[in-house]
């Protein structure tokens, strides 16, 4: 779990595989902790790395959910947590 403070506006690199192979073709969803992810949004690429801008959030921790489209499959994962200080 990363923790940044409050006023922070920070790239978040979430790293994501298909088969081994790094993936670039996928969304993500940051919740509250202890929510269902809701809204996607693609991911942002900085420096050849994907991930979210954390900034402009409350204080608690926060969830980071990812969703690969797959054919057949739509796997929605954990990518990890952040807390808000």
């Amino acid at each position: 779990m990363s923790t940044y403070l409050k006023e922070t506006a920070e790239f978040q690199p979430i790293v994501v595989t298909r088969d081994g192979t790094p993936a670039t073709d996928f969304e993500v969803s940051l919740v509250p902790f202890g929510q269902r992810p809701g809204e996607w949004v693609p991911t942002i690429e900085l420096d050849g790395k994907r991930g979210i801008m954390i900034e402009n959030l409350d204080i608690g921790e926060y969830s980071i959910y990812t969703k690969i489209r797959d054919d057949p499959e739509t796997p929605v994962l954990l990518a990890g947590r952040v807390s808000i200080r």
